[in-house]
């Protein structure tokens, strides 16, 4: 449960890592009542996740900091991972979906994280532009083809121990032209991890459509 005292020492624990930003009046959404924007855009990772990320693995045990974290994203939760983990001296993974921006996989990168792009098709079929790819490469960026998570792993005490993969192989087109991805038969593997973030993906929430 947050409480008022979690509030306050999730601040105090973010004082020398989070700038602070201002609230911005907002007449253009104000029509009936008064609307604020607070300007976490200008954070050094770009966006306001980096205080959650911060505060999550600073309240890590040094047994959990040291097996290292992993987490999926496609850009600004990844950055805010890599920032605050390399601050608190903990090894990161951070793992991006196909169609993330490569220059989000690079800015994670450079801010300490371990970045790999994990794709279930082939290079041949990632979405992205050759050049992209090609300067993702020469910064060192991992890219996981013909590989599928499917299963985080944990312990009998709720803790996370792994995330479970499969390797993939094409088979025929489907639908739209592409071929489909099938898991190969017995290759299984897992990615010791001590965290795992989920992305939720990069469109809005259905709900916001129907409300």
């Amino acid at each position: 449960m947050v409480t008022l005292d979690k509030i306050y020492h999730a601040a105090f624990v973010l004082r020398e890592v989070a700038r602070k930003t201002d609230l911005i009046y907002a007449p253009g959404l104000s029509a009936e009542t008064n609307i604020y924007l607070k300007t976490e855009n200008l954070q050094v990772t770009g966006s306001f996740k980096l205080r959650g990320a911060y505060y999550k693995i600073s309240g890590l045990s040094e047994e959990q900091k040291a097996a290292g974290i992993i987490a999926c994203s496609a850009g600004n939760h990844a950055q805010g991972v890599a920032l605050a983990a390399t601050r608190q001296g903990v090894k990161s993974v951070v793992c991006m979906p196909d169609n993330a921006p490569i220059s989000k996989v690079e800015a994670t990168k450079r801010l300490g994280a371990e970045a790999a792009i994990i794709y279930r098709r082939s290079e041949a079929e990632l979405p992205a532009r050759r050049e992209e790819v090609h300067h993702a490469k020469e910064e060192g960026i991992e890219f996981r083809m013909l590989t599928n998570p499917t299963q985080v792993i944990g312990d009998d005490k709720g803790w996370v121990t792994g995330l479970s993969c499969v390797e993939m192989e094409l088979g025929e087109p489907d639908e739209s032209g592409r071929r489909s991805p099938v898991v190969k038969e017995g290759s299984d593997f897992t990615i010791e991890c001590d965290v795992v973030i989920m992305a939720l993906g990069t469109s809005p929430n259905p709900l916001l459509k129907s409300t």
